[in-house]
């Protein structure tokens, strides 16, 4: 019993965190999306690699360290909680070519960032990159560590690993009714270049727009 009140007690800690931090249509999109039908309006942004410095972050994250995530942390990043992704489902992202950079913090997995050479690999609006262009996805901070700075200063990080290779155009996609990461691609200087939808029925039909 305390086990059971332990966790729903962590799960509405995670419910109320949710609440303060998405608007209401997306957590209405997510409900919809539990019963099988998934709606996803959605921008493309492109992003471009900044003539400053990468941001401070808090002050108590100065000794954090930032480095790109290898087969042995992929069992970190699927413990994230209320995620249900398998570290089998991030292993094979590596496969796949992709990479991923993180923060830690004592230790702990702060925070994560996902990215792709080869093309725009979101779902329903794939499209191939050229030499000079990456695609970023899955850019994800731990709750204990938000609001520390930590989300612009992995992106700054990312961007020059990117750009050592050459790569200094970044797509990225946001969800139109997640106004948080919208407002965080505006201060990253992001301009909206396209908008589509993509629909999932019960995880066997996809339908939507063309990419551009």
């Amino acid at each position: 019993l305390r086990f059971a009140n332990m966790a729903i007690g962590t799960y509405l800690r995670h419910v109320r965190e949710r609440f303060r931090h998405e608007p209401p249509a997306q957590l209405l999109l997510d409900g919809v999306g539990r019963r099988g039908v998934s709606i996803q309006p959605f921008y493309l942004f492109e992003e471009t690699l900044p003539a400053d410095r990468p941001p401070v972050v808090d002050a108590a994250l100065r000794s954090a360290v930032v480095r790109q995530l290898g087969p042995d942390d992929m069992q970190a990043v699927a413990a994230v909680p209320w995620r249900g992704l398998t570290e089998a489902f991030f292993l094979a992202r590596l496969r796949q070519g992709n990479g991923c950079l993180g923060m830690f913090d004592q230790g702990r997995l702060a925070a994560f960032t996902w990215y792709d050479t080869k093309e725009c690999n979101y779902q329903g609006w794939i499209f191939p990159l050229r030499q000079d262009e990456a695609y970023l996805f899955d850019a994800f901070t731990l709750a204990p560590w938000r609001g520390k700075g930590v989300a612009p200063h992995l992106r700054h990080r990312v961007y020059q690993i990117l750009a050592e290779q050459g790569r200094t155009k970044f797509y990225s996609v946001s969800i139109r009714t997640n106004q948080a990461a919208i407002r965080f691609k505006q201060k990253l200087g992001a301009s909206r270049v396209a908008r589509g939808w993509v629909v999932e029925l019960f995880g066997r039909w996809r339908f939507g727009s063309r990419p551009p």
